[in-house]
């Protein structure tokens, strides 16, 4: 049997996929972000869904004030059990001052049929002293477990970063919260 290929978009924008997960469950959709440039996330605003049946494309989360600096949103994917999307996304208040950046991104979900609806994936906390189990950075290669809905990503500390910039800064942020036990 011979596959057929047939071109389903035409859009000038870009079609980035994710490196996993980007078909959904039953093989109908495909979940991408609008790159053309696969390092230029901070300036993306947009995660749609494809119907490769109907060929029918869709806009499921779009940023609010987005510029070149951010916030930025990408690398989707579907959950196994089809009912959730889930992508990186930059902190809302980007700026050229506070630009994306691996330590400042999070999880954002979004339930498949509710557009534009986030569901903030992250506890965070960027204040010190931190709040103990509560991240300190940005996630991202958010992957979910092949039979339920966990996931694992990667972590980038922003506190830990910001210190390294200094001399011996890192400890004050280390032992910053003295009063918390292991």
């Amino acid at each position: 049997m011979k596959n057929e290929e047939r071109q389903i978009t035409k859009e000038p924008f870009g079609h980035c996929l994710n490196s996993t997960q980007c078909i959904s469950p039953d093989g109908r959709y495909i979940v991408y972000d609008t790159r053309n440039d696969d390092g230029a996330l901070a300036a993306n605003g947009e995660i749609r869904v494809l119907d490769i049946e109907t060929g029918e494309d869709i806009i499921v989360y779009k940023t609010k004030n987005q510029t070149e600096y951010g916030p930025g949103v990408g690398a989707a994917t579907w959950s196994p059990d089809g009912k959730m999307l889930l992508f990186l996304g930059g902190i809302q208040n980007a700026n050229k001052e506070n630009p994306y950046s691996f330590t400042r991104r999070t999880g954002i979900g979004i339930k498949w049929g509710k557009p534009n609806e986030p569901i903030w994936m992250d506890a965070r906390d960027m204040n010190t002293p931190s709040t103990p189990g509560a991240l300190r950075g940005g996630t991202h290669a958010h992957t979910w477990s092949g039979r339920d809905n966990w996931i694992s990503f990667t972590y980038n500390d922003h506190l830990i970063a910001e210190a390294a910039k200094t001399d011996n800064s890192f400890s004050r942020f280390a032992n910053s919260r003295s009063d918390v036990s292991g």
